[in-house]
């Protein structure tokens, strides 16, 4: 579904990609592991179109993209979770909602969309009237990914979702994961240094360092072992 092909990439002068190049197969789960600085968020960024290419092509559904605004790609089928959420803090939850719908989409199918994410996160619907940033990070996480699930993405992007949820919420992330894949048909992609969540959700684990896949693994050689762990340890 997206193919990224010797892509370099970064912050004005400064290139944290490098000829980074992967497959990400429709209907799995596609994770991009890392430490700190090794280039995850980066990706993702230009997956989305934040940050511009100096190189290379990215083809999403057999589409080149590249070239293409950020409202673009949204309305291709790219939906997108930033690092941190990033929901409006003053708007409710149901208007952060309405901020994902797609362009173009009639008044039906914009209620079934946010009456489908409701069902998805109970919460949502019980807080549908609350100022998004008077939530706590898990039900603000919820809330972004429901922001993104309303656009109708094909794939979806995930930027670091365990970050500052504890425990028990992450877990609950992890089943959301596995109904998205499973129950609606999403390819997703996952940026994400938390290993058990990567275990639990992950059918390919590519391995980030200084802007480069060094390792790529299928859930066979992670899912038992401490193979990603050592990876990591790099």
């Amino acid at each position: 579904m997206l193919s990224i092909n010797d892509v370099t990439s970064g912050y004005g002068s400064t290139m944290v990609l490098r000829n980074l190049g992967l497959e990400v197969p429709a209907g799995k789960v596609t994770a991009i592991v890392g430490r700190n600085g090794s280039g995850k968020t980066t990706l993702i960024r230009t997956i989305m179109g934040y940050n511009r290419l100096k190189s290379g092509t990215i083809f999403f559904s057999g589409q080149r993209i590249d070239a293409l605004s950020t409202a673009h790609r949204a309305r291709a089928g790219i939906g997108y979770v930033p690092q941190g959420r990033h929901i409006f803090p003053d708007l409710t939850v149901a208007e952060n909602l309405q901020m994902g719908l797609s362009v173009g989409s009639d008044n039906r199918q914009r209620q079934l969309l946010i009456d489908q994410v409701y069902e998805l996160f109970p919460i949502l619907e019980e807080r549908r009237n609350q100022k998004g940033g008077t939530m706590s990070g898990g039900q603000q996480q919820m809330a972004a990914i429901g922001r993104a699930l309303v656009g109708n993405p094909d794939l979806l992007l995930l930027d670091e979702p365990s970050e500052g949820i504890q425990p028990s919420i992450v877990g609950e992330i992890e089943r959301h994961i596995l109904r998205f894949k499973e129950n609606l048909g999403l390819t997703i992609l996952i940026a994400e240094q938390d290993v058990h969540l990567i275990k639990a959700v992950a059918d390919i684990c590519h391995v980030l360092e200084r802007g480069q896949v060094i390792d790529s693994l299928e859930r066979s050689q992670f899912e038992n072992s401490g193979e990603l762990e050592k990876r990591l340890q790099l």
